[in-house]
Formats: structure tokens, C-alpha cells, sequence
């Protein structure tokens, strides 16, 4: 019973801390777009809820190769710039989740949360979507986005499972230890 308390507070304070500001959306939105063109990223921002969406936006240069070859390059581009927005969006909700800890419990969660960041990345970026395809003379440019609440949801549920893990290997060294 104890251990369901435990797990269903921070599932709490990671509803409740997992907001971002309007200010904070629009500071991400300048950093991603730098080197695209405006007319990309108003199409863009056209195509994109800040509020409820992550997004990137990628590039590259059209080469010999061709423009198949570029835009396949451009969505490779926009995966790892989502990837990294997704491992800031669930680091946030992490640290969120243990902002009311005691200082030991931090203890024991904080390392792992680079570690947990980076796997939910690597789940969430299988749930990106393509939302828009650019080409001007130079380069292509491509436009994903995944979901903040399912971020939200499946970064809940890795730290819930971890802490339910973590509390299994507990009772087990202490069951040996008896």
C-alpha cells in the first residue's frame, strides 16, 4: 500500500510539474529554426501546435545526389533535433517528478535521470510525425512533431516502472539479508 502511495505521488507531481510557459515554448521555437528560412518557418509554425507539440525542423543541402538523397538527409537531420528536444521535454518532467523529494530519495533518482532520458527519447522519436516538406534551390527541409502528452504519459510510466523495479530489488536484498 505504501509503495502504491509513493508511486502515485510522483505520477501527481508529474502531471501537475509538467507544464511549460508560453515564454519557454517560444525561446525553443527561436533556437530550432536559426538557419531556416522565414518563409519555412512560418509554413512551419503554421503547421505545429507549440502548445501541445514538439517539433524540428531539419535540413540539408541538395547535392548531386539529388533531392530524394537530401530530404531523406533533412529527416535525419529533424529526428536527432527532435530526439534532443524530446530528452529536454522528459528530463524537465523528471526533475519535476522529484522536486519535492528529500534529499536521500534524490539521491538515488538523479543519476538515473540522464539514463532515463535518453531511453524515452529513443521510444518517443518512433512516434514523430512528418508534418511538412520544403525544397527551395539549395535545400530541402522537413518538419516533425510528436505529441507532449504522450512524451508526458510515457515518461510516467518509465519512472513508475523504474521505481517499481527499484522497489522489488529493495525486497528482494532485504528478504536475503533476513
Amino acid at each position: 500500500m505504501k509503495n502504491n502511495k509513493f508511486i502515485l505521488q510522483f505520477l501527481l507531481l508529474g502531471i501537475l510539474g509538467g507544464c511549460s510557459t508560453f515564454e519557454a515554448i517560444s525561446q525553443k521555437t527561436s533556437a530550432l529554426t536559426s538557419s531556416i528560412p522565414q518563409e519555412v518557418k512560418s509554413e512551419a509554425l503554421g503547421k505545429v501546435n507549440t502548445e501541445t507539440q514538439l517539433y524540428s525542423i531539419g535540413y540539408s543541402a541538395i547535392s548531386d545526389s539529388g533531392l530524394h538523397y537530401s530530404t531523406s538527409k533533412a529527416l535525419e537531420n529533424s529526428k536527432d533535433k527532435l530526439k534532443t528536444e524530446i530528452e529536454k521535454e522528459a528530463n524537465l518532467i523528471l526533475t519535476s517528478l522529484t522536486l519535492n523529494m528529500d534529499p536521500q530519495r534524490k539521491k538515488i533518482f538523479a543519476p538515473i535521470i540522464p539514463d532515463l532520458t535518453v531511453f524515452i527519447a529513443q521510444n518517443q522519436i518512433s512516434n514523430a510525425v512528418e508534418s511538412g516538406k520544403w525544397n527551395d534551390e539549395n535545400k530541402s527541409y522537413v518538419l516533425l512533431t510528436v505529441s507532449r502528452e504522450s512524451i508526458r504519459k510515457h515518461t510516467e510510466e518509465v519512472f513508475s516502472n523504474y521505481v517499481s523495479e527499484l522497489i522489488k530489488k529493495l525486497e528482494t536484498s532485504v528478504k536475503k539479508s533476513n
